[in-house]
């Protein structure tokens, strides 16, 4: 049989010493790969149990209010990715029973992030538990946080509360990364157990060139956390949610991944398949059934709009507990971590494993420089010429940036590391290799990580609010529907109504009428219902109007409220719905100028707008808008045009002006870029 050829080869040709020195032979780099991978392996096992031996006492004092809990019995949690020498995550299973986490990595930004939001939820009055943590340097120890569920619905409510809270937070210290694995419901407690990149980097990463206010909005916003609802895509339109709140595991990737097939036979390959996702701790549910988030929508945007007005309203006391994360190691992800994995698995075809030439060809065909590019890494920034022009050295100053890049990522994939770069938020630098042995590209980046917080803090006040909780809304309720219609059902989905009082139903009913009007960034939605600001956003007034630059010139300055008046007629005797029709384009019109993001100069304007996408557009994309016209700003410049002609609105044809200037622009950049010379 197939099992038995198989069993022959492995137990008479694997275990022959004289087969096997003509297989190293062959493949050098198998026999070099293979004894690294042990060699990483039992060291990293050694590190931890020593390290749980000399940290033993303080653990149990810090973890387990001073039990004992006996020696380790289990060590598991081998399937992370491999950092620095092929140090993994280990979770260490303790012979009374408790488990513990070492991670072989500084845990200051843990430590900093929990400090933090324990500070602002002391003075918002929300309650937090977290798991303890304990940074040592080059490593540290986290508490097991387990999945546990809500016992009633008022445990439940609070759970979304707090979801607010974290989702705040994160916002304004640019989290990123914090999707469904990375999070667990622990009760009416969201717990996140991976922050490696809880500071984030995104506000600090210079705009592609053509970028605009909406990019630049869109990007710093709440969407980018991996909080909300947020899907990966395939070309075939099938999607997947891995967003912390409902996010769902047991689906199918969105990726293809090489998976070996007919394992233990003869008939034993690799295809390229899409595996299951990993199932989750991140649901939060009533008596172990799931409830969508978007029916407690109220409940997270109380929670995010308490914490929100707190940290506006206390800026310089939160400007110096910032100042707290300035020397933490925060790690910078430069290219999604499925690229790298993907290569590695590469690197042990029989192909790559014939020597080192192969392998160099493998790493620039996959993007990562020749070896020769990878050498001018070296080149320093001061000797290049200085009779070239600002563009060609800009241009020299990013290919030695790529160089330097490239030369650090082969480096890894050469050893079987995952390449990992940090940086510390109060310096520019880049870094590679761990905190002892470290690789350093100064100035890296255009604004210290702490710089861009700051620069957010300033801006928050009551019309980044507002932009903020729209956006929350807005993306709650399309994953929601977005979810119901693509992904089956994992975990048994009921509604609000068969649990709690009337007066929840109630508002279960209403939520469920906002999912069907979600079309508009769910513009007008808590309008009403949201207090004066009289609280602490109130202090702001007076500063917004020049921190929000866009509220108080020209065009936005009153967003086509005074010159377009209300249609007043009658529309009786309207027979072919003319006035009906302007009526409707006028309040569109107005929709679209209160929605318009606006560059402080007043020269640039755009939107951030839904995406309908995937199979039978049942799947969602909130992003800046596009220029093109079925779904973009050429659309909306037509629009805008014939609107400005019929009513004889001025800021309409402002704004159709400005947008048709851009259009202008971009074709004759395209032109230029083709070597016409901007023309036809």
């Amino acid at each position: 049989t197939d099992e038995e050829k198989y069993f022959f080869f492995t137990e008479n040709y694997l275990k022959d010493p004289e087969r096997l020195k003509e297989i190293y032979a062959e493949y050098p780099l198998l026999y070099q790969d293979m004894i690294r991978y042990l060699a990483y392996s039992v060291r990293n096992v050694c590190e931890a149990l020593e390290r749980f031996e000399e940290d033993q006492t303080e653990l149990e004092e810090l973890f387990f209010q001073g039990r004992s809990c006996g020696g380790v019995k289990e060590i598991g949690g081998g399937d992370s990715d491999s950092h620095n020498g092929g140090r993994i995550v280990l979770i260490l299973t303790l012979e009374g029973g408790e488990k513990i986490v070492y991670k072989p990595r500084s845990l200051a930004v843990e430590e900093r992030y929990r400090s933090f939001l324990l500070w602002v939820c002391e003075r918002i009055h929300i309650s937090y538990w977290w798991n303890p943590i304990w940074d040592r340097g080059a490593y540290g120890w986290c508490g097991w946080a387990d999945v546990r569920s809500c016992d009633s619905y008022e445990e439940l409510k609070r759970y979304y509360q707090r979801n607010g809270v974290l989702l705040c937070i994160s916002y304004l210290l640019g989290s990123e990364d914090l999707h469904y694995e990375n999070l667990v419901a622990c009760g009416e407690y969201p717990v996140i157990v991976d922050l490696e990149m809880g500071i984030g980097s995104r506000g600090v990463k210079p705009n592609a060139e053509g970028w605009a206010e909406p990019q630049r909005i869109f990007r710093e916003s709440v969407l980018q956390t991996g909080i909300l609802p947020m899907y990966a895509w395939n070309a075939e339109g099938e999607g997947v949610n891995v967003g912390a709140v409902n996010g769902m595991g047991g689906e199918l990737a969105p990726l293809e991944l090489p998976v070996v097939v007919n394992p233990g036979t003869v008939r034993m390959r690799v295809e390229y398949r899409r595996p299951l996702m990993k199932e989750g701790k991140n649901l939060a549910t009533l008596n172990g059934r799931f409830i969508q988030p978007y029916e407690f929508i109220a409940d997270m945007e109380e929670g995010f709009e308490r914490t929100y007005r707190f940290l506006a309203s206390e800026k310089e006391s939160v400007r110096e507990r910032l100042g707290e994360f300035n020397h933490v190691k925060v790690r910078c992800l430069l290219r999604q971590t499925q690229e790298y994995s993907m290569v590695l698995t590469l690197m042990h075809h029989p192909d790559f494993l014939i020597g080192g030439q192969e392998r160099e060809k493998l790493f620039a065909r996959s993007g990562f420089g020749s070896a020769e590019e990878r050498r001018t890494e070296g080149r320093h920034w001061e000797a290049f010429p200085s009779d070239g022009g600002q563009k060609a050295r800009t241009e020299e100053k990013e290919r030695e940036k790529e160089g330097w890049i490239h030369a650090r990522e082969a480096e890894a994939l050469d050893q079987g590391d995952i390449p990992y770069f940090w940086y510390m938020p109060g310096k520019r630098s880049l870094y590679a290799g761990t905190m002892e042995h470290c690789q350093e590209y100064d100035g890296y980046f255009p604004l210290s990580v702490q710089e861009c917080m700051e620069r957010l803090l300033k801006q928050m006040g009551p019309a980044d609010l507002e932009r903020q909780k729209r956006l929350m809304r807005t993306a709650l309720l399309l994953g929601a529907r977005s979810g119901e219609s693509i992904a089956g059902k994992k975990a048994s989905h009921v509604k609000a109504s068969e649990g709690g009082s009337g007066e929840e139903r109630e508002k279960g009913k209403e939520t469920k009428k906002d999912t069907a009007e979600a079309g508009v960034l769910a513009s007008d939605k808590g309008k009403a219902e949201e207090p004066a600001e009289t609280e602490s956003l109130a202090s702001d007034r007076g500063k917004g109007k020049t921190e929000e630059q866009a509220e108080t010139k020209t065009l936005a300055s009153d967003r086509g409220k005074a010159e377009e008046p209300v249609e007043t007629e009658t529309l009786a005797g309207d027979r072919n719905g003319k006035k009906a029709g302007r009526i409707a384009a006028e309040r569109i019109g107005r929709l679209l100028l209160e929605e318009a993001v606006w560059s402080e100069d007043q020269k640039d304007v755009g939107w951030i707008s839904i995406i309908m996408v995937g199979y039978r557009e049942r799947g969602y994309l909130i992003r800046p808008m596009g220029l093109y016209l079925y779904d973009g700003l050429a659309g909306i410049a037509v629009f805008l045009q014939r609107l400005g002609q019929e009513t004889g609105g001025r800021r309409w044809k402002e704004a159709a002006d400005l947008l048709i200037q851009k259009l202008f622009t971009h074709t004759e950049e395209c032109l230029t870029a083709l070597g016409t010379g901007g023309h036809l």
